[in-house]
């Protein structure tokens, strides 16, 4: 061989075995390893009681683990069948529902229609607020065999699949048959879910246990371990040093910087729940709906939004605006000087916007808000209350509502099925704890009636832009911004998160379907994928080639000379 043919293939070999030795090896076609034999320890920002249906209050994610609806959405958003194999919509009023095969109840018990049956008749007489207006128009449930149910409507409602069949966790009739009004079952919840709650330490935290027998295929986690952190600072701390493997809370930006400077994987999605400012509508001064009203336009939203961080603004109301549902233009305005003039007319007593201790995005929020009432001229200052507090303050705990105005997060169902918002404000909820209610107007039922009754697509885009507006022109909460959910995991503990779209990553599709990779950030919105390092043996491997080929390259140059 040639001596500079010669040369040039040795110090190929050396560059290509240092490049090995000194980068991530490619990504690979073959799926790595996704499952977790350990404990995976989730950090969440709240006790959530026994997580059964009527139970439970924040944690649907948790509380989903445990049960199953007959729909459930992919990672797109939109419902898909899980207990249900199809779905067929017979007439206007009319929905057929075929079990799948295979679901059994934590017991051992097959899932069967009459479960379904009872479910969906239990919960539209014992009253949730959640999920019992979601079944107004239901006029009847039946089996007509033991895998076969069919609903019917008093009037048609196309967004019927997508909100209650999607949301409305199953029960099983032989344990919740016959209690009381007040009573749930004995013991901890027994759902058919990926995962048994096997351990329940009130203030403590869950242990959940995977269902090796569940129908869609055992959970890549083995257990799954959720700590009660209540505030965000603890939640990070506990992630830096190891104590947690994944904290499903949102939080600010310079949070999500300081997380992945310790190795943690961020994934960042659209979030579909507002953070808003809800006023009193029940006692002055938000009794008035001019006063709301100049509260609204007094709200710099961009501003509120780069504040926050990792937000948009809220400029489409309670949808967010990358929901199909979305109007195509913004309903809020921004118009300091007119506020200022309202406010000078109105002489509004101080107004205290109370904010969560607990949540850095809401106590930005709270503060942000104060800001842009203050500059259009009201007195107005951000609170801190600790989360209980707060709740209690604005009627949560059942009792009267005794706030002015406060921050909190709403609901993320608005966004995916809009029929939601008649749950949040229409009739009957008033008397509801969360200040939605007592503005049911004649304006309200008629848009309200309408996107239930619309069919075409384009029919009832235009019907929730109604009653959007609607809520707009009341005013009983003021949309701020849509964070994005922002999750910090360690790669090195489970590998198989998914992002739902307007939800996160703690969802069961993250078990019992985990990703192939960790998604990039072009796409789907989540942070960088880590990428496969080569392993020891082949880095020894290749280093002892590359100091074999260095030794000849440095033998044929002596032997040159």
């Amino acid at each position: 061989m040639p001596y500079g043919r010669n040369i040039r293939v040795l110090v190929t070999i050396v560059l290509l075995t240092i490049a090995f030795t000194s980068h991530p090896a490619a990504p690979q076609t073959s799926s790595p390893a996704v499952t977790a034999d350990e404990p995976l320890r989730i950090a969440f920002h709240r006790d959530d009681g026994s997580l059964t249906p009527f139970t439970f209050e924040h944690g649907y994610s948790l509380m989903t683990l445990i049960y199953d609806t007959l729909l459930w959405r992919d990672r797109e958003g939109n419902s898909q069948p899980w207990l249900a194999s199809s779905i067929e919509r017979e007439a206007d009023t009319r929905f057929t529902v075929r079990l799948g095969d295979g679901a059994r109840w934590h017991d051992g018990r097959p899932v069967e229609a009459e479960d379904v049956v009872f479910t969906f008749q239990y919960l539209k007489e014992r009253y949730h607020r959640r999920f019992t207006p979601q079944l107004l128009r239901l006029r009847s449930v039946s089996a007509p065999d033991p895998a076969t149910v069919v609903f019917n409507l008093t009037s048609p409602d196309p967004g019927f699949p997508d909100l209650a069949l999607t949301d409305v966790p199953i029960l099983p009739k032989h344990l919740w048959e016959g209690l009381a009004a007040t009573e749930v079952p004995q013991g901890l919840p027994v759902g058919s879910g990926p995962y048994r709650l096997s351990a329940y330490v009130q203030g403590d935290g869950y242990v959940f246990t995977a269902a090796d027998d569940y129908f869609r295929g055992a959970p890549a986690v083995k257990q799954v371990e959720v700590l009660i952190i209540p505030t965000t600072e603890e939640r990070l701390q506990a992630i830096e040093r190891g104590g947690v493997d994944m904290t499903p809370v949102p939080f600010p930006r310079r949070a999500a910087t300081r997380v992945g400077r310790v190795g943690t994987v961020i994934s960042e999605g659209p979030g579909f729940a507002p953070t808003m400012l809800l006023l009193n509508t029940r006692q002055p001064p938000f009794d008035d709906v001019v006063a709301r009203q100049l509260v609204s336009i007094a709200m710099n939203l961009k501003r509120a939004s780069n504040a926050i961080g990792r937000a948009v603004p809220a400029g489409k109301g309670l949808i967010h605006p990358e929901s199909q549902w979305a109007p195509g233009e913004d309903l809020h305005v921004f118009d300091r000087d007119e506020a200022r003039r309202g406010f000078s007319d109105l002489r509004l007593p101080p107004i205290e916007i109370m904010a969560p201790t607990n949540d850095l995005v809401q106590l930005e929020a709270g503060e942000q808000a104060a800001i842009s009432l203050r500059q259009a001229g009201a007195e107005a200052e951000m609170v801190r209350r600790r989360e209980n507090d707060l709740i209690s303050s604005i009627g949560g705990t059942g009792r009267e509502p005794t706030f002015t105005a406060a921050i909190w997060t709403g609901h993320d169902l608005p966004s995916f099925a809009p029929q939601f918002l008649r749950s949040m404000f229409g009739p009957d909820i008033v008397g509801s704890p969360y200040s939605y209610s007592g503005l049911w107007n004649s304006e309200l039922a008629i848009a309200f009636n309408a996107m239930s009754a619309a069919q075409e697509m384009s029919e009832r885009q235009a019907a929730v832009e109604s009653v959007l507006r609607a809520i707009h022109q009341q005013a009983p909460v003021v949309p701020l911004a849509f964070s994005n959910r922002v999750f910090a995991y360690k790669q090195s503990a489970y590998s198989g998160w998914g992002f739902i779209k307007g939800r996160g990553i703690l969802d069961k599709r993250s078990f019992v379907e985990p990703q192939v990779r960790p998604p990039g950030p072009a796409g789907s919105g989540s942070g960088p994928a880590p990428q496969p390092s080569s392993s020891p043996a082949f880095r020894i491997i290749a280093i002892g080639l590359a100091a074999i080929a260095i030794s000849l390259v440095v033998r044929e140059i002596v032997k040159r000379r």
